[in-house]
């Protein structure tokens, strides 16, 4: 049975990859090279201590990255710039349609195997989507290296320089999630919850959900993520009022509730890994061009998300 600890550690074994290419690229100098060699260690070997170590050592780890990413090894304003604009016409026009193989081929490979993983029982339960996600990236980039004849080491290679321009942002959606937890935990939710007890009375099942749904999209906003806003709104009103109190369906509640979430992400530079590295990646000179044209969206689909869990939350 494949398990979630192997997919950890071939991420893991990647960015030990990442790593010691980041620590042989000549393009950038001495002392940043040194510093991404670390940052990428220090993550990878994160990824294979879990269940070995104890949970003091992860949180030292996580506070040497923090501090590596303060020591200027990636700067986002000084993204690759990558191919030559006449060097992508050429490989544009020699492999066509076929460089969305990819991008198509690894969700169709996914939403397949995760049926066949619940009907066969070959992984984790729970787990089915990442481990499924995993395996079709792998055997993609392998089908990609055979059909578009390129060398594997090539590939890892401009990966690594992706990386290089994301930096210590891959790791901002895992640590704003811990965040949600620890502020869970130290009972902001309760204290939330305290708040909307004392307006209660003028609030009816609907301006609940109104509450929790534009709640999300605030905290998102503040905070960057709606993993990081999930546990904090749910735990302060989801699950006491529109729940326990109002008699919804905590299922559909958490479903539309990380929707609400994902609006706001939209619309925050916090979300940095969503809004300002695509910028640079894409090499978009209009600073702020992604959210605003991300904006009318996420309030059409906030919209939608409040009318849909006020018509059907509580039946």
């Amino acid at each position: 049975m494949i398990n979630i600890e192997m997919i950890y550690t071939i991420i893991g074994f990647l960015f030990l990859v990442y790593s010691i290419l980041s620590l042989v690229n000549k393009s950038i100098g001495i002392k940043k090279r040194f510093i991404q060699f670390l940052f990428w260690f220090v993550y990878g070997v994160s990824y294979f201590l879990p269940g070995l170590v104890s949970n003091l050592t992860i949180g030292c780890l996580v506070i040497m990255l923090a501090v590596l990413s303060l020591l200027g090894g990636f700067k986002l304003d000084k993204a690759h710039k990558g191919l030559h604009p006449t060097e992508k016409k050429s490989i544009l026009k020699n492999r066509g349609k076929k460089v969305f193989f990819p991008a198509l081929a690894v969700p169709v490979m996914t939403f397949i195997g995760v049926l066949i993983c619940r009907e066969l029982s070959i992984s984790n339960e729970g787990n089915e989507a990442i481990i499924i996600l995993s395996i079709s990236t792998c055997t993609v980039f392998l089908i990609c290296s055979f059909v578009f004849k390129g060398k594997p080491l090539l590939a890892l290679s401009g990966a690594n320089t992706t990386m290089g321009s994301i930096g210590v942002n891959v790791i901002l959606p895992q640590m704003l999630a811990t965040l949600g937890g620890v502020i869970s935990v130290l009972g902001v939710g309760s204290s939330i919850t305290n708040l909307v007890s004392q307006h209660e009375i003028f609030m009816s099942e609907n301006v609940m959900v109104m509450t929790y749904a534009l709640g999300m999209v605030l905290l998102t906003m503040i905070m960057g993520n709606a993993f990081a806003a999930f546990p904090i709104m749910t735990a302060g009103i989801g699950i006491p009022f529109i729940v326990h109190k109002f008699g919804g369906d905590p299922v559909m509640l958490c479903v539309f509730g990380m929707l609400c979430g994902f609006c706001g992400t939209m619309m925050t530079p916090v979300a940095a890994n969503f809004n300002i590295i695509p910028e640079s990646l894409l090499e978009i000179r209009k600073k702020g061009l992604v959210i605003k044209e991300q904006t009318a969206t996420a309030l059409t689909i906030l919209s939608f998300n409040i009318i849909v869990m006020i018509f059907y939350l509580y039946k």
